[in-house]
């Protein structure tokens, strides 16, 4: 196979073939929407479909691949075909609106530029507004001739039912962990088996979005946040996280603790059975800080129930609504537990 953007990505391959098969034999769906976890290689996924139904001289047996030679294939290797449309979300732009939909859908009723398939690319489907959804079903609906439509969700049940069911929904997976670790050393990366374990966790199992948390840098910045999150437990001084949460790397340090508050409350249903070390090992996510979960643990069930359920509130509420002040609503949050914590032992 040498579909260049799955050709190191070894748990795509049974997925390319099957998609790849369909669209080979004329059966494939004029919209496929993949059901992903982010960074699992849905991208890279679509653009080998994509190169496949582009290529003018594609070899559909025994293996499905592009010939990588033809004049689509040249330009596709020079990111400027243009049959192929590509929707996606403008700098600064929370949602994607329905000029940039109504712009594609006029592309679309015009010849294809070199007489084959034209193509229209959408990722994070559901971050459409609503009048873009609209537009989107119309064409869907009615698709002009020999029109594909790549379609990647990573909330299906935020999409209209309308949208999904003109669609072929098709789950994108996860591999297993030791697969991912594998393809994780094989990219050279020099950590221990549990930093690569935690990384994966963190990104809840997906290999390419793992190998970004596990970069220096990433990586460097989690341990300086562990330091100083494990001393804000010890002296119940909750502000110190402040700056580090309305930083620049703020979602990045609010998915860790909020990993961190669900690996307190697994702690606290675990540490009495009699194997704890494998028990911990296979359901923690941050396996390399028992420290700092155990110190959270110590925190009532209650409390953790709540705090965790207000830092997922927040992630929401600041992923959707960018202009609200960041520090304030952190710093208020920080404020009840670190009082909420001081109260508890006095009781």
């Amino acid at each position: 196979m040498n579909t260049q953007s799955i050709a190191n990505i070894p748990w795509l391959f049974d997925a390319y073939k099957q998609l790849a098969g369909m669209y080979a034999t004329s059966q494939g769906h004029h919209a496929l929407l993949l059901q992903s976890t982010q960074g699992v290689g849905e991208h890279e996924l679509i653009q080998s479909v994509g190169h496949f139904l582009l290529c003018q001289a594609k070899q559909k047996t025994p293996i499905m691949t592009a010939c990588g030679v033809c004049t689509s294939c040249k330009l596709i290797n020079a990111n400027n075909h243009p049959d192929w449309h590509v929707i996606e979300l403008e700098k600064d732009k929370k949602s994607i609106g329905v000029d940039a939909i109504r712009t594609v859908i006029n592309e679309l009723h015009q010849h294809a530029n070199q007489g084959g398939a034209k193509l229209i690319e959408i990722e994070n489907l559901e971050i459409l507004t609503e009048a873009a959804a609209n537009a989107l079903l119309k064409i869907l609906e009615e698709p002009t001739d020999n029109t594909f439509f790549l379609l990647t969700t990573y909330a299906p049940s935020e999409l209209l039912a309308t949208i999904k069911s003109r669609c072929l929904a098709y789950p994108l997976l996860v591999p297993r962990e030791i697969t991912a670790i594998e393809w994780l050393k094989d990219k050279g990366t020099q950590l221990d088996n549990d930093s690569l374990k935690v990384g994966l966790r963190l990104a809840h199992g997906a290999p390419i979005l793992a190998s970004e948390i596990l970069n220096e840098s990433n990586w460097a910045n989690r341990i300086t946040f562990n330091t100083e999150l494990y001393d804000a437990l010890k002296h119940k001084a909750y502000l110190k996280l402040a700056s580090y949460l309305s930083s620049e790397n703020w979602l990045f340090h609010l998915e860790s603790l909020i990993a961190y508050l669900l690996d307190a409350l697994k702690y606290q249903s675990l540490h009495k059975i009699p194997d704890i070390s494998r028990a911990l090992n296979e359901a923690l996510i941050n396996i390399d800080r028992i420290d700092i979960i155990s110190e959270l643990a110590l925190q009532d069930h209650t409390m953790l129930v709540i705090n965790l359920q207000e830092a997922m509130h927040i992630r929401y509420t600041l992923v959707h609504n960018p202009s609200i002040n960041t520090e304030l609503m952190i710093t208020n949050w920080l404020l009840r537990w670190q009082q909420n914590r001081l109260e508890q032992n006095y009781l």
